[in-house]
C-alpha cells in the first residue's frame, strides 16, 4: 500500500505534467481533490520538501511545486513526431491515465492501422517508469489478437495461463492487447471481469496490478462499444492522412 506522502507526490506530478499547474498547488486544493485531511496533507508536503522533491513558496496561500530539475526533465513523449500538435491531446490523456492517483487507469486506444499505437504504448511505458509509477524493470507485454483469430483456445491460454500467461507476466507493468475485435467472447468476458473488479483470479493467484491497454481499429463498433462501457480513458490516434504537412515532413 502506498504511503499518503507518495500518493500526494504522484498527484502533484499529475497536475503539473498533465494539467499544466506548474505554478504550484496549495494544501487545501490537494486535500479536497484527494479527500484527505488537511493536516495530514500539510505534514506530507513538508516531508517532501525536506526530501528535496518539492519547493515551498511562502505566500498566501502557500504553494508547493516540483523542483526545477523534475519539471525540465525531457519526457518520453517528446521523442514522438507530432507531440506538440496532432498527438498533444492523446499524450495529455495518456499522462492523466498513468498519473491517476493510487493506480493507473486502464486505456482503450482506437486508431486506423499504421497510426503508431504500438510506439505510443512504448512511450506510455517509458513515461510511467520515468515518473516512478512503475519500476525500471516493469514489464510491457504486447499481444496482437490478429495472430490468433483462428486459434481461440491458444489465445485464451496465452492470456490467462496461471503460470506463464500474459496477465501473470505483466504484473507491475502494462499489458497491451491489440486488435481486440479478433478475440472470441470468452476472452472478452474474462478481461471485462478484470476491468470490472480490478483483479482476476488465475489458479491460486490474484492479479490486480496490471495496467491494461486495449487497441482496436477505428470503426470496429460492436466490441468497441462493450469495452467503452468498461474503460474510462479513451484515446484516439489520428491516421497519417490527418497530419499536417510539417509533421509528415518530420517523419521522413
Amino acid at each position: 500500500m502506498k504511503l499518503t506522502k507518495d500518493i500526494i507526490y504522484e498527484f502533484i506530478q499529475q497536475e503539473c505534467y498533465s494539467n499544466n499547474k506548474k505554478d504550484g498547488l496549495d494544501t487545501t486544493y490537494i486535500a479536497d481533490k484527494l479527500k484527505l485531511q488537511r493536516s495530514n496533507v500539510s505534514a506530507s508536503l513538508n516531508k517532501l520538501v525536506a526530501e528535496g522533491k518539492l519547493i515551498k513558496y511562502n505566500r498566501h496561500p502557500v504553494l508547493f511545486k516540483l523542483v526545477a530539475s523534475e519539471e525540465e526533465k525531457p519526457e518520453a513523449f517528446d521523442e514522438l513526431v507530432g507531440s506538440k500538435t496532432i498527438l498533444a491531446k492523446p499524450i495529455q490523456l495518456a499522462k492523466a491515465a498513468i498519473m491517476y492517483p493510487r493506480r493507473p487507469l486502464n486505456v482503450f486506444i482506437s486508431c486506423r492501422r499504421g497510426s503508431g499505437s504500438s510506439t505510443f504504448v512504448n512511450k506510455m511505458h517509458q513515461y510511467a517508469i520515468d515518473m516512478k509509477i512503475m519500476s525500471e524493470d516493469s514489464p510491457l507485454i504486447k499481444l496482437n489478437c490478429m495472430n490468433y483469430k483462428d486459434e481461440f483456445d491458444k489465445l485464451n491460454e496465452i492470456l490467462f495461463d496461471p503460470e506463464h500467461g500474459a496477465f501473470v507476466s505483466a504484473q507491475g507493468g502494462i499489458l497491451f492487447i491489440d486488435h481486440v475485435t479478433d478475440m472470441e467472447p470468452n476472452c472478452i468476458n474474462h478481461i471485462m471481469s478484470y476491468l470490472d473488479n480490478g483483479y482476476i483470479n488465475l489458479g491460486n493467484k490474484s492479479i490486480d496490478n496490471v495496467m491494461v491497454i486495449m487497441g482496436a481499429n477505428f470503426g470496429d463498433s460492436e466490441v468497441n462499444n462493450v469495452l467503452y462501457e468498461k474503460i474510462s480513458m479513451h484515446i484516439h490516434l489520428h491516421s497519417l492522412i490527418s497530419w499536417s504537412l510539417q509533421d509528415k515532413y518530420e517523419l521522413i
